[in-house]
Order: structure tokens, then C-alpha cells, then sequence
């Protein structure tokens, strides 16, 4: 809003499948990689936004936020949801229309992570929500609900 400034955003979508973890992770690898070319801790931070079918405590989450090993030492991701948020943030919701029959229970799946280290404040996050959860005209957009967040950015 206020800058000229670059911001690089990824958006993804990892595999779906139940048994999966594996292959997330090989994806979350390559996320990494490319995220590398782009972050700069005295830069504005990457973004990285998306479906990533796996729940927080997962192997491929907790690699993104540093819980577990990283793929390239000395970046990690910040999540945005639990910086503003005391509840569950699921965006794989019983309460969707779509998701009346599903398997899964109640998840987070989707996620905004935010590049660490990165000069404070920028980057840090000032609101997160869920979106699509009203339907519009009598239509629901996704069986996931979506992720907003609104980061603190140069002046």
C-alpha cells in the first residue's frame, strides 16, 4: 500500500493424499529453494501462501516453521494464524457445505507463513482470519475456507 517495494509472494498447493508426508516434504524442500533466491533479512520477507494438506504438528509444517529441521539453514517461516489467533483456524470445516460427508475431522490446512529473519517490524502480522466461510449468493467458493492476513509493511 504505501511503498514501491517488492513483496515475493509463493502460492502452493501440496499433494492431498492421507499418505503423503513424504512427498509434502520433498515439496516443502523446494518452496525453500526457491524462497531462498528471493529472501533478504534486510529485505522485505517472502511470502508463502497455500493448501498444504497437512496439519500443524505435521513433519512438512513443522519444517517450515522451524520445529523441525529446516531445508536451508538459517530461514525458517513465521505462521500467521497463532500470532493473532487463540482458536483452531480450520479451514477444513465440518460447517462447510462441501465436507458434510467427510472423512478428515476438523483440520488446518492452509496456512500464510512469513520469511524469518527479517528486519522487525516488518513482515509481522496484524490481523488473521478466515474468509468464504458466508457464502455469497447461496454459493460456498471451496471446501477450504481461505487465510487472510494483513502484515505490517514499509512506509
Amino acid at each position: 500500500d504505501h511503498s514501491n517495494a517488492q513483496i515475493p509472494i509463493i502460492c502452493t498447493h501440496l499433494d492431498y493424499r492421507f499418505d503423503q508426508s513424504a512427498r509434502r516434504q520433498k515439496q516443502v524442500e523446494k518452496i525453500f529453494e526457491l524462497a531462498k533466491k528471493h529472501h533478504s533479512p534486510e529485505g522485505h520477507p517472502v511470502i508463502v501462501a497455500g493448501d498444504f494438506n497437512a496439519t500443524p504438528n505435521s513433519d512438512e509444517i513443522r519444517m517450515m516453521t522451524g520445529e523441525a529441521p529446516t531445508p536451508i539453514e538459517g530461514l525458517a517461516m513465521t505462521d500467521a494464524w497463532p500470532q493473532r489467533n487463540d482458536s483452531p483456524g480450520w479451514t477444513w470445516d465440518k460447517q462447510n457445505p462441501y465436507l458434510e460427508n467427510a472423512t478428515w475431522p476438523q483440520r488446518r490446512l492452509d496456512y500464510i507463513f512469513v520469511s524469518w529473519p527479517r528486519p522487525a517490524p516488518l513482515g509481522n502480522v496484524e490481523e488473521a482470519f478466515l474468509a468464504g466461510v458466508d457464502p455469497v449468493d447461496g454459493i460456498t467458493a471451496s471446501d477450504h475456507w481461505a487465510v487472510v492476513a494483513d502484515l505490517i509493511t514499509p512506509t
